[in-house]
């Protein structure tokens, strides 16, 4: 869900040439995942707003703008784990997970 919300922000804010990294690293008992372009990044007035439910850049009719708003509940909630993005206009954007490899288990008594 997410890298399908992703690439869609990089397709309607990228020039027509862009590149597609997916870095999948661990790093003290998390796993990082970065998923960086080379596009022409996202606008400002879209990135205070990215995460916000019923937010969306699509046509009337064609999104609920739910997409990221849930990838980022069940990354952070969920899973315990972050999700950030960093975006330099004309530069491209970087979408990074970090999600625990082991999740707490609290046995209820």
């Amino acid at each position: 869900l997410l890298l399908r919300h992703v690439i869609y922000f990089t397709t309607l804010c990228a020039s027509i040439y862009f590149l597609f990294f997916l870095l999948p690293r661990f790093i003290e008992r998390i796993l990082k995942i970065a998923i960086t372009d080379n596009g022409s990044g996202i606008p400002e007035s879209i990135q205070k707003q990215i995460f916000n439910p019923f937010f969306t850049t699509k046509p009337i009719g064609k999104g609920t703008g739910m997409g990221m708003a849930i990838s980022y509940q069940i990354i952070i909630e969920k899973h315990g784990g972050k999700l950030d993005f960093f975006s330099t206009p004309g530069k491209g954007t970087e979408f990074v997970v970090q999600i625990p490899i082991q999740q707490q288990v609290y046995q209820v008594i």
